[in-house]
């Protein structure tokens, strides 16, 4: 009765190892993308697709997130004997590869794990194109590979590009002077304050040019300025009555 369990376990073992060598390969359809695929650090995954003659591409994309980095051979048996195509000679990340069959034939594809020391695994996307479909899959696996970066730079193409241009025209001479005169305000002066060259000028009406534009607030301690509380000390200068610093002003034809 105890070899019963010994001979289940056996048959157990014996059948796991026949069917895995079945199993580890997936079939590729032309084409057509295999989603969600799953590589561990070291390993390997093959892969069989039947294709007819031509110029074919095997494209492997994988997030920037998984760090995964893979290698690609091609043959036409599946002990891999016969290669026909192989990329990432050294360690890296070598994601896709070309190659060209003569004829209608069934091809083996393996998928290796091709990091320094083993340690990368994630998950992949991968496909094999004719020349018809590989521009299409190229542009799909850069969408793929990039959707984090595309995230963050669509919101700065079309939101902050245009505010700092914004921005840049903001400082434009007209701003420049828009915003002075919002925060200054303008007054007649006294002839004593007005420079010399521009002293008895008048305007077209007449009158003396004696109008000078003044600072809102005082520049040093913050305090509301207006005519009352300006004390003239030479041509364009004034005292703060509140502080004592010196007000400058500009002259302004009106």
């Amino acid at each position: 009765m105890r070899r019963v369990p010994v001979l289940l376990f056996t048959c157990l073992l014996l059948a796991l190892v026949l069917v895995s060598p079945v199993t580890a390969q997936s079939n590729l359809e032309p084409n057509e993308a295999r989603t969600y695929e799953h590589l561990w650090g070291g390993d390997s995954v093959t892969y069989v697709a039947s294709l007819t003659s031509g110029h074919w591409t095997v494209i492997v994309t994988s997030d920037a997130f998984w760090g995964l980095q893979i290698r690609i051979v091609v043959a036409t048996d599946s002990s891999f004997a016969d290669i026909i195509a192989e990329n990432g000679l050294s360690t890296g990340n070598f994601p896709s590869i070309e190659f060209d069959l003569s004829s209608a034939a069934t091809v083996y594809i393996r998928l290796e794990e091709n990091s320094v020391y083993g340690d990368t695994s994630g998950f992949y996307d991968i496909g094999v194109y004719d020349e018809g479909h590989v521009v299409g899959a190229r542009f799909g696996s850069f969408l793929s590979a990039n959707w984090m970066i595309l995230l963050f730079t669509l919101p700065f193409v079309f939101i902050i590009i245009p505010c700092v241009f914004a921005a840049r025209r903001g400082r434009g001479p007209g701003a420049q002077q828009y915003y002075r005169r919002r925060r200054s305000f303008t007054m007649d002066a006294p002839s004593y304050a007005i420079p010399e060259e521009q002293r008895g000028r008048t305007r077209s009406d007449g009158s003396d040019l004696t109008t000078v534009r003044v600072p809102k607030v005082c520049p040093n301690c913050g305090a509301a300025l207006a005519q009352s509380t300006l004390d003239w000390t030479g041509p364009l200068e004034a005292s703060c009555n509140y502080c004592g610093a010196t007000i400058r002003a500009t002259f302004e034809r009106v």
